[in-house]
């Protein structure tokens, strides 16, 4: 059943069949939000390029030219939400609380319920409690898909980067990818109050999910600079002050990173 297909392959396997939405790139899922960005500021104004005694004319670059921000929404592989969810929030009139409906459009998604819940007390000290949400849970969102990666692989499973969904959050986690070979479930909060009424499409990206080798780190803490490193942070301004135009990290120092 999970036969790989190369060193390198993340598989998606689907235990529910067929669905009308199926992992994918992080980059199929650029929001529309970035698409519409300007790639510059319309206002001209006068930045150094770090050469000496120079001044050059431009346009400041946007968020949309920074590669690092680029890179973290479009890190691994979307798994997309399978159904549709309705989120309703309301005050019950007798009793004054507030109360949040959630509805689903499938009852149940294989041999699982499409959410499931965890109580309060099992996360009762995150800080999303101090911000006078309306629920008194936290949601867990159904995957339909077993995520199975090579020997030594991971997977960080986190809220969709950049995406601009502000009514819930997936808490993050690890996941070693390679061993477990079951559903990965999803935890969430919702962030709604009273009056708050919105559809999840399904569709709509669900959870990033980044591949990640497993190994061993140790780390260290220093407060003078040695020669060694002196000498690369010299050949890197170097580099820096060498080089017209923007994008000078992309074009100086980034490596490539491919998902398929």
């Amino acid at each position: 059943m999970f036969r790989r297909k190369n060193k390198l392959c993340v598989e998606f396997i689907s235990n529910c069949g067929p669905l009308p939405f199926e992992p994918a790139p992080a980059s199929h899922h650029i929001p529309q939000w970035f698409k519409n960005q300007n790639s510059h500021m319309a206002k001209e104004s006068k930045t150094h390029v770090w050469l000496k005694d120079t001044i050059k004319t431009s346009f400041s670059p946007t968020v949309k030219k920074c590669v690092p921000f680029r890179e973290s929404m479009t890190a691994g592989y979307i798994i997309p939400f399978p159904y549709d969810i309705a989120v309703k929030c309301i005050v019950d009139e007798n009793s004054g609380e507030a109360v949040v409906g959630v509805h689903i459009g499938v009852t149940s998604i294989g041999d699982m319920t499409p959410i499931a819940f965890h109580d309060k007390g099992q996360i009762s000290e995150h800080p999303y409690w101090q911000e006078k949400w309306a629920p008194n849970k936290a949601y867990k969102f159904s995957n339909p898909w077993i995520v199975k990666t090579p020997p030594g692989v991971s997977c960080m499973f986190m809220h969709p980067q950049h995406q601009g969904i502000s009514k819930w959050e997936v808490l993050s986690g690890v996941v070693d990818t390679d061993e477990y070979n079951l559903n990965v479930l999803l935890p969430s909060l919702l962030k709604v109050v009273p009056g708050d009424e919105f559809i999840i499409k399904a569709g709509t990206p669900m959870v990033q999910v980044v591949p990640f080798i497993r190994e061993k780190w140790t780390h260290s803490v220093s407060h003078n600079i040695t020669p060694e490193q002196d000498s690369f942070i010299s050949k890197a301004k170097i580099k820096i002050e060498g080089a017209l135009g923007g994008n000078r990290y992309r074009n100086l120092f980034w490596t490539k990173k491919e998902y398929k």
